[in-house]
């Protein structure tokens, strides 16, 4: 059962994500899919904690987004601009077939999305 955790902080979620993993060595695979750079601010902090906690190997991606109105899926670059000068490293997935981006973040295995 998932309970609603109302502080972003890793802390607070700690519990909630451990139960979760078979008792293992390995670090817990955390991807974050990124289109909306403009959140990101709701994201950081969790990332940041994330990245200093050993039990956790993050990676953040940046991916094309389609908005309300929009008619294609584009902005990849303007994401990635966003992450370099915040200073996030980053992989990029600007591929014309998407099923590559998929199969290139289902290599990445990760436990969360």
């Amino acid at each position: 059962m998932v309970e609603r955790v109302r502080n972003n902080s890793l802390e607070a979620c700690e519990h909630k994500i451990t139960p979760l993993r078979s008792a293992t060595s390995e670090r817990i695979r955390v991807v974050f899919l990124l289109f909306y750079f403009e959140a990101w601010d709701s994201l950081s902090e969790i990332h940041r904690e994330m990245l200093a906690d050993d039990r956790f190997e993050v990676t953040v991606i940046s991916i094309p987004r389609k908005l309300t109105g929009e008619l294609t899926y584009g902005g990849e670059k303007a994401v990635h601009k966003f992450l370099k000068k915040a200073g996030v490293k980053h992989l990029r997935f600007d591929f014309e077939d998407s099923n590559v981006g998929l199969d290139k973040l289902q290599d990445l295995k990760p436990d969360y999305i």
